[in-house]
């Protein structure tokens, strides 16, 4: 079966209306060559955002008439729904007599190959999985200038069909995005790097400002001191890498480290001690202890595997390169 990608103009539908699916049409409508549909599935309140953000689109009751109507269909559903929503499509349009030939079929996810496009695949469709490196907020997906300002200048990779992957490179390319191709095999360990930078940084964060409510801050003037901090100190590793470094670890200050080390141990002492304490409570006083606080002491107590874990690394990824 020959395989083509679509001519422009390029018609984009997607369905599943999220704040993903909603701003990557937006994003995508700014191209010349693009045209933004319309949307399937999703709630009401969704479907109203897409067509807010996207203006001069509709709802469509059915898969099919939205596939009918585009020759770029983004399947834009939570991870585990991209497969059954993908054969659904292919089966509805089929009893339609719906051809997805000369259609480019996209999903979003990073973590998901696309493979779990295959039954578009096999019905005609050129496939490909294109994912935003980017954290989308729900603001993105609240007006056009705003998913402009998310994906702009950001990286995309793509994995999938060659055409489909050099669609999504022409297109986003001429916005003025990297795109990046990979291979299907390492999906996996390059969702979790992005899990490493978006997600795990957040605990990192988190655990900075629980010290700093030991110190005497509040949890809001905690987050509003640490953040020039970490926005500047990001700013410097994407220019410079791990060469931006500064602290104990960038002079081989090790008595400085030691003392962090033994004043989260001080933090950890006084949970043990809280723990034994509470452990003589009855239950009924046990349930009266605040949960947050709770939780906070526990995450507390990991800290210092933690920061001895990450001094070690931060140390053995400078010193090689000073």
């Amino acid at each position: 079966m020959h395989k083509s990608t679509p001519e422009p103009p390029y018609t984009i539908g997607v369905i599943g209306p999220g704040r993903a699916g909603t701003a990557m049409a937006a994003y995508l409508g700014t191209h010349t060559d693009v045209r933004i549909i319309g949307c399937a599935l999703g709630s009401a309140d969704h479907q109203q955002r897409f067509m807010q953000c996207n203006p001069d689109t509709q709802c469509f009751a059915t898969i099919p008439a939205l596939v009918q109507a585009c020759n770029v269909i983004i399947i834009a559903v939570a991870d585990g729904a991209l497969e059954r929503v993908c054969s659904a499509m292919v089966e509805d349009c089929a009893s339609q007599g719906i051809t997805l030939q000369s259609r480019l079929v996209m999903h979003l996810s990073g973590a998901c190959a696309a493979d779990v496009l295959d039954s578009a695949a096999e019905a005609g469709a050129v496939t490909v999985a294109c994912h935003p490196i980017q954290a989308i907020s729900a603001e993105a997906a609240q007006s056009p200038s705003h998913a402009i300002a998310t994906f702009t200048p950001i990286t995309f990779s793509v994995q999938g069909d060659d055409s489909a992957c050099q669609w999504c490179t022409n297109v986003l390319s001429a916005l003025g995005n990297t795109v990046i191709p990979i291979s299907s095999d390492n999906k996996a360990l390059y969702h979790a790097a992005t899990s490493v930078a978006a997600n795990l940084s957040m605990a990192l964060f988190q655990s900075a400002v629980m010290m700093f409510e030991q110190c005497g801050f509040s949890r809001e003037q905690a987050r509003r001191a640490l953040a020039p901090l970490i926005q500047t100190n990001a700013y410097s590793w994407a220019e410079q890498g791990i060469s931006a470094l500064t602290g104990p670890v960038s002079r081989e200050d090790w008595t400085t480290i030691e003392k962090h080390i033994q004043a989260i141990s001080a933090c950890t002492a006084a949970w043990d001690k809280q723990q034994q304490h509470q452990e003589s409570l009855t239950n009924e006083q046990q349930h009266a202890i605040d949960e947050q606080q709770h939780a906070q002491n526990r995450a507390i107590h990991r800290l210092l595997p933690i920061y001895t874990m990450l001094t070690e690394q931060l140390r053995d990824l400078y010193n090689p390169q000073h």
